[in-house]
């Protein structure tokens, strides 16, 4: 359609010219006749004559330009409608993909021999330094002479290893394994019949990682004279039964390590029973001008202590 619009185009410029031209020379041809004598009919000029081609020429292009973007715009509108069902043909498909993804994946995890898995830390023993920890764990099947056995085996020393027999009348079981809060560990099952075995992963625990971030502590100084703080804290306890925190002391200083009075606010921290985290909100005012900063100290019930960056106060302290 495109080369045709142009060859119109073409065709009706050389028509108008072929006119024009062809007029200008029978004008002057009648113009010479008329000079000789001889009879002839009245003929408008050249110019007019022209301009009249013009007007008639640029009517009939004005026609075949608006019948040119009639067609263009009737192609867009379809291109258009193929484009919006395209679109819609492709949400359908990723609808169904998504679907399938959906089924595909409860169809693995309803057929996958480790259905669910968990655990569940109870005392920590500070002598040794481990965490009495019950492990769970669900499977779709077992052979009913097969020997069960959960393991937990450290990443750093694949020799370094616990391995126990679990029974259990249903398939759900459970072990408990006092495990070193040092060591990173892997904690899979294996299933023995006979000579032959075969098992699987159900997570892995890396305790360091775990009692590296168990305090979060974030704090500001308001006021004209920088006097009015506020801070929060939470400290995880991972759930340990026998881990909870003796104290929070604030300490005032009037200089560098030289704490003048303090204060324990530990009666005033709650404890979520779901997150297994202590929280404390705390805001006060100094009006002694020689407080300098304040800093907190938490003691838990090992005798740890873990001690917040100071916050400093006043026009000193903020120097």
């Amino acid at each position: 359609m495109t080369y045709l619009f142009w060859i119109i185009l073409l065709v009706t410029w050389v028509v108008l010219f072929a006119m024009i031209f062809g007029y200008k020379a029978f004008y002057k041809k009648r113009a010479n006749q008329a000079l000789e004598g001889a009879h002839s009919t009245a003929l408008i000029d050249p110019l007019s004559f022209f301009q009249v081609i013009i007007m008639v020429g640029t009517l009939i292009l004005g026609i075949v330009a608006i019948t040119r973007i009639q067609t263009l715009s009737t192609q867009l509108m379809d291109q258009q409608t193929d484009i919006d069902l395209l679109n819609q043909n492709i949400n359908w498909l990723r609808s169904d993909n998504s679907s399938l993804e959906v089924m595909l994946q409860e169809y693995i995890e309803s057929n996958a021999w480790v259905q669910e898995s968990s655990y569940e830390f109870n005392d920590f023993n500070e002598a040794t330094h481990t965490v009495n920890t019950t492990i769970s764990f669900t499977l779709k099947e077992i052979e009913s002479t097969a020997n069960l056995y959960l393991v937990a085996t450290n990443q750093a020393d694949a020799s370094d290893f616990i391995k126990v027999l679990v029974t259990s009348d249903t398939l759900t079981f459970s072990a408990d394994l006092n495990l070193d809060i040092e060591k990173k560990y892997q904690i899979s099952f294996v299933s023995e019949v006979d000579l032959h075995s075969k098992g699987g992963l159900l997570f892995k625990l890396d305790f360091p990682d775990l009692f590296d971030d168990l305090v979060n502590f974030s704090a500001g100084v308001t006021g004209e004279n920088q006097v009015d703080y506020s801070f929060n804290l939470r400290y995880a306890t991972l759930g340990i039964d026998n881990w909870t925190i003796e104290s929070v002391i604030i300490r005032y200083y009037s200089g560098p390590n030289v704490v003048v009075s303090s204060v324990d606010v530990l009666s005033q921290m709650t404890f979520n029973q779901t997150t297994f985290v202590f929280n404390l909100d705390y805001s006060s005012s100094v009006s002694n001008p020689q407080i300098i900063g304040v800093d907190v100290q938490i003691l838990d019930s090992f005798g740890n202590t873990w001690t917040s960056p100071q916050i400093p106060l006043g026009p000193e302290g903020s120097e």
